[in-house]
């Protein structure tokens, strides 16, 4: 009968890439507010582990150091990601923060079932275990070590932080607002389609308000998008008969607060 890996014959760097990707995940779904553990671990989480998980699953063997695996690592991950986002962009998901942190995290879980896979398959003593012990420390504070893995923080750094600030600038935090299509409105049942984008860099609630002449003709409510996610729906709603040079407004809420985004559209007899 084939032995089976206990917990601790696995591969220990893989299963801490899952900890913390899993740490990354809930604190994007139950705290958002936390922007700098979302950062810190999300730039790994993009940069690193997708890579990582990959050479785990292609050399189950003692064939590279971790220093070298992390080399490796990095630059499939840099070579992964762009078509990765082309694909999603083009699913009928489209390309937002949970499409994407969904997608590379049920990514990572399957090569590690495929790394654990390959693994039982090979004699115990020729697989790669990562280890932390004080003369594994020393063995990375080797010259080349050093290098490699400075050059690694030093990518990652960098593109995180080039990340950072083309998405977290001050004042890049909107809200996109607008209608679909032109709309000829006519006395009776109308029918409106509006589009909401959140880019507020949080899950955010929002509300339309339909006014005309002061008076409301229809809300929608229960709106909720994260960030990067989009909303697009038909806002139904009556006009009265013998209107003369009117505006229909449409008002966007945010968090139940009024914003100063409006979409009007002048109708009735000239």
């Amino acid at each position: 009968m084939q032995r089976i890996d206990k917990p601790s014959e696995l591969d220990r760097s893989l299963l801490l890439i899952d900890l913390l990707s899993v740490i990354f995940v809930l604190t994007i779904v139950f705290l958002p507010e936390l922007k700098a553990v979302r950062v810190s671990l999300g730039i790994p989480f993009l940069l690193l582990f997708p890579g990582y998980s990959a050479v785990s699953v292609l050399y189950p063997k003692k064939d590279f150091e971790a220093t070298e695996r992390l080399i490796y690592g990095l630059g499939l991950s840099l070579t992964f990601i762009p078509p990765f986002g082309i694909l999603l962009n083009w699913s009928p998901y489209g390309l937002n923060l949970t499409t994407t942190v969904v997608s590379l995290f049920s990514l990572m879980l399957l090569f590690t079932l495929l790394s654990w896979w390959r693994r039982r398959r090979i004699p115990p003593e020729s697989r790669f275990r990562a280890t932390f012990s004080p003369s594994d420390f020393r063995k990375w504070m080797s010259r080349e070590s050093k290098a490699a893995i400075g050059c690694a923080v030093a990518v990652l750094l960098f593109a995180g932080g080039g990340f950072y600030l083309v998405t977290h600038q001050y004042g890049n935090e909107f809200t996109e607002f607008y209608l679909v299509g032109e709309e000829n409105l006519e006395p009776g049942a109308n029918a409106v389609e509006v589009g909401i984008v959140n880019h507020e860099g949080a899950p955010e609630n929002y509300a339309v308000e339909v006014l005309t002449d002061g008076r409301e003709l229809e809300r929608v409510e229960g709106i909720d998008l994260d960030p990067g996610e989009s909303w697009k729906g038909e806002i139904s709603f009556q006009l009265a008969q013998n209107v003369e040079n009117s505006v229909l407004r449409f008002v966007l809420y945010r968090n139940s607060e009024r914003t100063k985004k409006e979409l009007w559209i002048h109708y009735g007899r000239s």
